[in-house]
């Protein structure tokens, strides 16, 4: 009977082996076909673009040097028509301005002239600013790049729409040709991305930290690669100007200047994992919100504004869809994504970049590595299988349960301490179908005597 038992246990370990191996093959497969759903839509065999990741989050404080000045229904009612009117910008800017903005984000398009009084007024706080204004290009149709989204034009294929500002509100030399390149740009002014390229499953995870701009097919500018908003704002900031090194890319890291401790790591489009702080409306409930009614009229306070970067834009003002899909965490777990504004993700961006601590690592998240991923589902399949191969069902159950919370919290400890978002969906599966074959061993059929 002894002999016959550990034989009967050397088959299991051997079987489990391989179902740790089979098991291992299989579900890395799946995780393959989760990056390409989520990268290519419809390219992808089985779609499994699920992220039970995105639940993982801590929320934390909104960084002290971010403020976001939102448009409202208040301040609809405050300014007292809408659209906008583009001389409310201009002294909205020279509000900011005097209240000591260290940087005036505008993540609202301006590609059509509107009543020519007002577009002038708006022309003329930007070509006086005396501070850094960002000013939103977004693209229509944008495709991915080596490295880098592409904005397309009228003239491209795929078509798009060229959403690049009106002439005077970015150069100071005229020509009654607006697509015409800009010979003389406003010192204080500055071009930047508002383009997101959300994942299959429609939440944004990922923002392209290099654009190149629609405006290079039209010839009405020279510049290859524009930031994206949140970036350009951090950058305005970080360097109190627009002069100083521009953000760069080798091998999937990207490096700015010696401004960070460690680069941030990118995707083969330049993409970097968006780092969530929080529900949609943790800078405003975390203070550091503005309406954007109460700047025109004068009355924001000075002590939010002072020393910022101050992100102007739409903020769930009815009627105008300006919003993204946030993870789910981030989204207070409203389903595949929480709606968060526009604005409110870009500011999401630019604290990410900000370093807590002066020469601290900055808060970026860094996808895990394919190998990483495989050599994990490896190990852990066949320590468990080979580990409940001795295992009556009920104590390999037991075995497998406890594996499973101990990896899960483990694996969330580990992650949100070294900047990397958990990945429990491949290896919990791998771990509770190696306890598959966890079957008693049979007894011996008994011989008449």
């Amino acid at each position: 009977m002894a002999r016959y038992i550990r034989y009967w246990y050397t088959y299991r370990t051997i079987v489990a082996v391989l179902l740790a191996v089979v098991l291992s093959g299989a579900i890395y497969w799946l995780y393959t076909q989760q990056l390409a759903c989520d990268s290519r839509v419809g390219q992808c065999i089985v779609n499994v673009s699920v992220h039970p990741e995105d639940r993982f989050g801590f929320q934390s404080n909104p960084d002290p040097n971010i403020v976001i000045v939102g448009i409202d229904n208040q301040s609809v009612k405050d300014v007292g028509s809408y659209p906008v009117p583009r001389s409310v910008y201009a002294q909205a800017l020279k509000n900011l301005e005097a209240a000591g903005a260290a940087v005036v984000a505008f993540d609202i398009v301006f590609p059509d002239p509107r009543e020519p009084q007002t577009d002038r007024k708006f022309a003329d706080a930007l070509a006086s600013a005396t501070v850094p204004v960002v000013l939103a290009y977004a693209g229509d149709n944008t495709v991915n790049g080596s490295g880098k989204l592409i904005q397309t034009a009228p003239n491209t294929s795929p078509p798009g729409i060229d959403q690049i500002p009106l002439r005077i509100f970015r150069c100071a030399d005229s020509n009654a040709d607006p697509g015409a390149p800009c010979k003389q740009p406003y010192p204080n002014v500055v071009l930047a991305s508002t383009d997101i390229k959300p994942d299959a499953d429609g939440v944004t995870r990922r923002i392209p930290m290099f654009v190149q701009p629609a405006c290079i097919a039209t010839g009405a500018c020279k510049t290859p690669v524009i930031d994206t908003f949140g970036f350009a704002a951090y950058r305005a900031w970080a360097l109190q100007g627009l002069n100083g090194p521009d953000l760069t890319e080798s091998q999937g890291q990207a490096t700015f200047g010696t401004a960070w401790a460690k680069p941030l790591p990118v995707d083969d489009t330049g993409s970097a994992l968006i780092n969530y702080f929080g529900p949609p409306g943790n800078y405003k409930q975390g203070g550091r919100y503005i309406s954007f009614g109460d700047v025109y009229a004068g009355r924001a306070p000075a002590d939010k504004i002072k020393g910022s970067i101050v992100l102007v834009g739409y903020y769930n003002l009815t009627s105008v869809n300006d919003s993204v899909r946030a993870t789910t965490s981030a989204g207070a777990g409203e389903g595949a994504g929480g709606s968060m504004a526009g604005i409110e993700m870009h500011a999401n961006v630019a604290q990410m970049l900000i370093p807590p601590l002066p020469n601290a690592v900055p808060k970026f998240l860094a996808p895990e590595s394919p190998l990483v991923v495989f050599l994990l589902l490896l190990v852990l399949a066949l320590v468990t299988a080979v580990a409940v191969a001795r295992l009556s069902i009920l104590v390999g159950l037991l075995v497998t349960a406890v594996a499973l919370i101990a990896f899960t919290f483990a694996m969330s400890f580990l992650s949100f301490n070294h900047g990397s978002p958990p990945a429990p969906l491949h290896p919990l599966p791998a771990l509770a179908l190696a306890n598959s074959h966890a079957t008693p061993p049979p007894l011996p059929h008994a011989h008449p005597a």
